[in-house]
């Protein structure tokens, strides 16, 4: 057992670069506390969306990525809301909104609300704060609410891996830099303005869901863009857990290990098509292109 201190101290010299065992343990620690209701808190939100057939995922925040955010941030990992995090689809922008008013309602929380930026990310998120679990460590979650459309951006975006973040931070980017953020500040104003007059349509299939949530992990290729395994939909919590970890900690680096929550595959190529994509990139819709002129 670790002391909130005891995890912040540990998370600080791992993001100073320690290998210290125990550093790693405490994080684990953290991480493994909160994901025990990695299950329960998605049940919670999808019994009052259910009728609405949304695509809805769950994933773990990688160990990796939990470093980076803290040497990016100095941030304090005790305080950090999406080491669990899930993600919705919508059909539509009306859906986006209805979504969102369940949710605020659901747990008396306002909304980080993005969706009326003109340019780069555009989604609706959510930190919920459920109360302690043990030794002052909270039940702490994310949940992010994008349209179909506002998901392919965020997924072209993603596709550029760690360079995005030097794109919209940088205040003298490269001319490569500048000409794939200008596209990206583009299709952010393209998508509003379809969304802005078509509030209503559809923009992607509705999914029966008819089957319960199961564990999938995924090993990708981050320098080939390229899935290199799935495994089939697993039921066992613990048992997925330990082996994600397992692979976690053996994974080379090229290959990102990703734990994530679903009905199906099918669900996951909605809600994460970067892994499935070719060159990690979903076709942009068809009905959209004409804005572009």
């Amino acid at each position: 057992m670790f002391s909130k201190a005891s995890i912040k101290k540990s998370t600080k010299e791992l993001a100073n670069g320690s290998t210290n065992g125990d550093h790693r343990k405490a994080l684990e620690y953290l991480r493994d506390l909160r994901s025990k209701y990695f299950l329960e808190n998605l049940n919670t939100f999808y019994n009052k969306l259910s009728e609405l057939k949304l695509s809805i995922s769950g994933r773990l925040k990688r160990f990796d990525t939990i470093i980076r955010k803290v040497q990016r941030f100095s941030s304090d990992v005790n305080t950090m809301g999406d080491l669990i995090g899930y993600r919705i689809v919508t059909h539509s922008y009306d859906e986006q909104e209805k979504v969102s008013k369940i949710i605020s309602d659901l747990y008396n929380v306002k909304p980080r609300n993005y969706t009326s930026q003109t340019n780069g990310y555009r989604a609706i998120h959510f930190i919920v704060d459920l109360g302690e679990i043990e030794n002052g460590i909270k039940n702490l979650f994310e949940i992010q609410v994008r349209t179909y459309y506002q998901h392919i951006w965020a997924t072209w975006s993603e596709s550029y891996g760690e360079r995005i973040k030097e794109i919209y931070r940088s205040t003298n980017p490269s001319s490569d830099l500048l000409n794939i953020k200008n596209w990206l500040d583009n299709f952010t104003l393209i998508i509003k303005k379809f969304e802005d007059e078509n509030k209503s349509k559809l923009q992607t299939k509705i999914i029966n869901v008819n089957e319960e949530y199961g564990f999938f992990i995924i090993c990708f290729d981050i320098k080939k863009n390229d899935l290199l395994s799935i495994s089939e939909k697993l039921s066992d919590f613990d048992i997925v857990k330990d082996n994600y970890y397992a692979l976690e900690g053996m994974s080379k680096d090229n290959e990102e290990i990703v734990l994530l929550m679903a009905t199906s595959e099918e669900h996951l190529r909605e809600t994460h098509p970067r892994y499935f994509s070719l060159e990690a990139r979903p076709d942009i819709p068809n009905e959209i292109y004409p804005l572009w002129n």
